[in-house]
């Protein structure tokens, strides 16, 4: 798969990956952990795991459960697919097929624009578009075939309608997120929401959840990131 993405003048368009290699061991190993066999919750975790590279810990943040649950998952998932004997064969007919395409592609896209030359994470609003790979968005988004609604598709949600029709409209959303509790211990909601009362103007308030934020962050680098705009509201 060609990236298609146009670095700027004056640099060469280099890709943290090999475009045109993608090794049998670890497609088989994907479309195995995604086998209907297993129930969704046990393929995301599975995947993560076998394929991402992703420890126990990480994906229990991720999905808001407790590391024992996702470890669990884990080893039922394996114990599953040795008693069916799974086979390694495509599901194009699968709506998971497409879901975790749209994902891979999306992600994918905006890779080259996701970091600093010192390795630094990049805000979406900073990012340097000419970088995004347009051929993999298409493809992406042309395979994205369902939502789950979940928290996390809500706050995403928050995020797209601030851009839209601004803040205000947005707070609302991610205050009834608050509201309903479900989203414990997230670092995501804090984010989200002092970044919307920044822009309304309540700074005292913005820098407060962007505190709150970066104490409940566990990436260094995003924590970085938290405490630097925390810093520009005081």
């Amino acid at each position: 798969m060609s990236s298609g993405a146009a670095g700027p003048p004056g640099r060469p368009d280099e890709l943290p990956w090999d475009p045109d290699r993608i090794d049998d061991d670890v497609l088989a190993l994907m479309f195995i952990a995604c086998h209907p066999v297993l129930s969704p919750e046990a393929r995301v975790a599975l995947t993560l795991r076998a394929v991402g590279g992703l420890t126990s810990e990480e994906i229990a943040r991720a999905f808001l459960v407790p590391v024992p649950t996702v470890q669990a998952r884990i080893t039922r998932a394996k114990k599953t697919i040795a008693a069916a004997e799974v086979p390694f064969e495509l599901l194009p007919d699968e709506p998971e097929v497409y879901g975790l395409l749209a994902l891979f592609e999306l992600t994918a896209a905006r890779f080259p624009s996701r970091t600093g030359p010192d390795g630094e994470a990049v805000l979406l609003e900073d990012q340097d578009r000419r970088l995004w790979d347009r051929s993999a968005i298409s493809r992406g988004l042309a395979a994205l075939g369902r939502v789950a609604p979940s928290p996390v598709v809500e706050l995403n949600r928050a995020v797209a309608v601030a851009m839209a029709n601004g803040p205000r409209e947005a707070l609302a959303l991610v205050d009834d997120l608050v509201a309903s509790g479900r989203l414990p211990g997230s670092y995501l909601l804090p984010s989200v929401r002092g970044e919307l009362l920044a822009r309304l103007g309540r700074t005292a308030e913005a820098r407060a959840e962007l505190e709150l934020a970066a104490r409940l962050c566990r990436n260094v680098r995003e924590r970085s990131v938290l405490l630097r705009k925390a810093a520009a509201l005081a």
